[in-house]
Order: structure tokens, then C-alpha cells, then sequence
């Protein structure tokens, strides 16, 4: 109707003008149509918008009623989808009773950050298109940064439990691993070893403070030992636990075969030795133009080299694992020829010789060392055996 009323007004007004009336009529119809188009796109822009005034905005971080001890805050929601933009707000310490206005800001992004100070805080988003918005969501969070102190507590009455070495067991020179449980609120622990006892102190091997719960100690003497353990904090320790243990001469493993410098093709190689303490499973390493690395329970290996010529040191090593210590043996050489034997090397008689002797002392070198055996063959050169060989017969005579 207002509309109808304003256009009639233009048309009267064009009219006390002299205005032709054609040019009056047509002016209006134009006014007319550009205000109905007007009114229509308005309408197709709401139209077309996508309706977003029932999402609820999730707000992610910080949480409701979340804790902080940064100053720096970074605000974090789920996007709406529709949305183009979305209104953020933040107040201390709630919208209720707000005595500070940080922030009421439009932002495309569904993130933004603060660096604030200390207090209660209250923060809001909704979700804005062109036709619809939503409800706001609200959260609440604190900031904090006071550190908070924690008194230390009395472990006076807490027993430690040492693990190992066992008490009075008996071990080899060599390296001892002490390990104990962790106690806690414990910062620290005390570990001392003294030799023979604590009543009857003669050396005091180590008297340390760390704060792990494992300690190596390598002993070359002989003899009786004790170790105790004690936790400690600011304000308390325990008592020691304490046990006893020996020290004996370092068992060693014995290479058995093969032997120093051994030459052999054998393609499956047994490795042997012998040890009389105590083991859980043995190393075998080989070093050389490959290196090799095998397990065995048992005190053999059969190993197989293939193709793998060269020379090779070898030794075995063996853990024990009731008390951590370890034990290693000498190392040998050997040589592995992969394929048959080379022909053995003549010595005497040398190449031509004359000998009038009627015993002749024949003497050659062999290429390998586990060939089973040798044989000869002695003949003229007519291919008749020498005088002394039976005809029709071949001696074979065995180095």
C-alpha cells in the first residue's frame, strides 16, 4: 500500500511538471518493475541461505569449567556448516556480573587466541549467515598459574626389595649388576658395598647416591660381600636392606675344537667347548671376511659356512641370568676353504732326484686339516712298480 502510495505521488508529480503523459506512464512502469525486482532478490537471498538457527555450536577448548595454567588461550569451536562468519565474545569473570569486555568480534575462522591474565573468564560464539544465525553457546574456564607445591611424604616405614645379586649367592670376578624396586615418592637412593660386612668394614667398595634402581660394579678380588640399599627424600629414608654375597675366580669357557689355526672344508663345522658354571644360553660369534652370530643352550653348534671362504676368530660368551654376570673365552682362528681339497704338496723326494738308497723316506704337506687320510701310489717310468712292490698288487701306504 505505501509502495502504491509512493508511485501515484511520482506520477502526480510528473504530471504539474507538463511532462508528456506517454513519458509519465512509462517512467512509473519502470519505477514499478525496479522495486518488484528489488523485493524479489531480497527474497530469493533469504531463500537461498542455508537455515542454521537450530545448531548448537560445540565448543571445544578451553572446556567447561577447564583449569589453565598458561595465560596464552587459544579458542577453539566446531564449524557450522551454512555458516560465513561467526560472533566471539569474551567477559570476566561471567556474562552475568561482567566487570571486563575483552573481546565481541565477528571472525570467519572457528579459531582465535588471547593472551589474558589471570582470573575466571566466560566466552561465547554463534554461528552468522546471510538470512540466520544461532544461539549462542557459553563456556567458562579459570587461569591459574600459581605452581602448586606438593609436600614431600615420610617413607620412613616403607621396606625396599632388593632383587639381585640373591643373598648369599656365590659369583664370579667380574661384573655384578645390583638392582632393587622403586619406591614411592622416593628421590633418591643409597648404595653401599663393603667388604667382608658392615659389623667387620675392612673396604668400603662403593658408597654412591643416584637415582635409578640399577647399579654394575665390576670386582677382580676375591671374597665375601655385603650390599644394602636405603630410599631418601627431603624429609625422610628408609632403613637399609641388606644382603650378603661371594666373590669367586673367574670360571672361563674352553674352546674344545676346532683347534687354533684348524683348515678345513667342511661345510657343516662343529663348534665345541666346555664350561662348569653356570648358563642360560651361550653366544657363538664369528668375525672374518663375514661375520657370524649364533644361540645354543648345549655346549656345540654345528655351524654352516657355505660358500663363506676366509679366515675366521671365534669365541663364545654366556650369560647367567639369576645374577646378571657374564663369562667370555679366548678367542681361536680357524680357515674355511669352501669346495674339495687341493692336491697335497710333494717334498721329498724332491722333483727328479736319483737315490741309491734302498729305503726312501717320502715326504708331502697336506692342504687341509681334517683330511681322513692319505694314499700313495709308487711307480718306474714304465708305469711297472718298483722292485720291492709285489707285481700285479698297489701298496697303498697311509701317512
Amino acid at each position: 500500500m505505501a509502495i502504491s502510495c509512493r508511485i501515484k505521488n511520482i506520477k502526480t508529480q510528473l504530471s504539474s511538471l507538463n511532462f508528456p503523459v506517454l513519458m509519465v506512464r512509462r517512467f512509473v512502469s519502470a519505477f514499478s518493475l525496479l522495486i518488484c525486482l528489488s523485493i524479489f532478490l531480497a527474497s530469493c537471498q533469504e531463500f537461498l541461505e542455508e537455515d542454521i538457527s537450530n545448531v548448537v555450536i560445540n565448543l571445544r577448548s578451553p572446556s567447561q569449567f577447564a583449569e589453565l595454567d598458561s595465560v596464552g588461550v587459544n579458542f577453539w569451536w566446531d564449524a557450522v556448516e551454512g555458516a560465513t562468519e561467526y560472533q566471539f565474545q569474551l567477559v570476566s569473570p561471567s556474562f552475568d556480573s561482567a566487570r571486563l569486555f575483552v573481546a565481541d568480534s565477528l571472525t570467519p575462522g572457528n579459531q582465535v587466541f588471547f593472551s589474558l591474565n589471570e582470573g575466571r573468564y566466560e566466552w561465547s560464539v554463534r554461528a552468522i549467515n546471510g538470512g540466520y544465525e544461532t544461539n549462542f553457546s557459553t563456556s567458562t574456564f579459570s587461569i591459574d598459574t600459581t605452581e602448586v607445591i606438593i609436600p614431600p611424604v615420610d617413607i620412613s616405614d616403607v621396606v625396599v626389595s632388593l632383587n639381585a645379586p640373591a643373598h648369599n649367592i656365590d659369583l664370579e670376578a667380574g661384573v655384578v649388576l645390583f638392582w632393587w624396586d622403586a619406591i614411592e615418592n622416593a628421590d633418591e637412593y643409597n648404595l653401599q658395598i663393603v667388604q667382608p660386612s658392615f659389623d667387620n668394614t675392612q673396604l668400603l667398595v662403593y658408597d654412591t647416591t643416584m637415582t635409578g634402581t640399577t647399579f654394575e660394579v665390576n670386582f677382580d678380588d676375591t671374597g665375601s660381600y655385603q650390599w644394602r640399599v636405603r630410599a631418601e627424600n627431603e624429609v625422610s629414608d628408609t632403613d637399609y636392606s641388606l644382603r650378603s654375597f661371594n666373590i669367586l675366580p673367574r670360571k672361563s669357557i674352553q674352546l674344545l675344537s676346532p683347534n687354533d689355526n684348524y683348515k678345513t672344508n667342511e661345510i657343516n663345522l662343529p663348534f665345541q667347548w666346555d664350561f662348569s658354571g653356570t648358563v642360560d644360553v651361550y653366544a657363538i660369534r664369528l668375525t672374518g671376511s663375514q661375520n657370524f652370530e649364533f644361540a645354543s643352550t648345549e655346549k656345540i653348534k654345528i655351524i654352516s659356512l657355505g660358500e663363506a671362504s676366509g679366515v675366521y676368530d671365534w669365541f663364545v660368551s654366556g650369560v647367567n641370568s639369576l645374577n646378571g654376570s657374564s663369562v667370555t673365552s679366548d678367542t681361536l682362528s680357524f680357515e674355511y676353504v669352501a669346495g674339495p681339497p687341493a692336491a697335497p704338496l710333494n717334498r721329498l723326494p724332491s722333483n727328479g732326484s736319483e737315490i741309491s738308497a734302498s729305503q726312501v723316506l717320502l715326504s708331502w704337506e697336506r692342504t687341509l686339516d681334517n683330511i681322513l687320510r692319505d694314499s700313495i701310489y709308487v711307480l718306474d717310468t714304465a708305469n711297472k712298480f718298483v722292485e720291492g712292490f709285489p707285481a700285479g698288487t698297489i701298496s697303498k701306504i697311509g701317512r
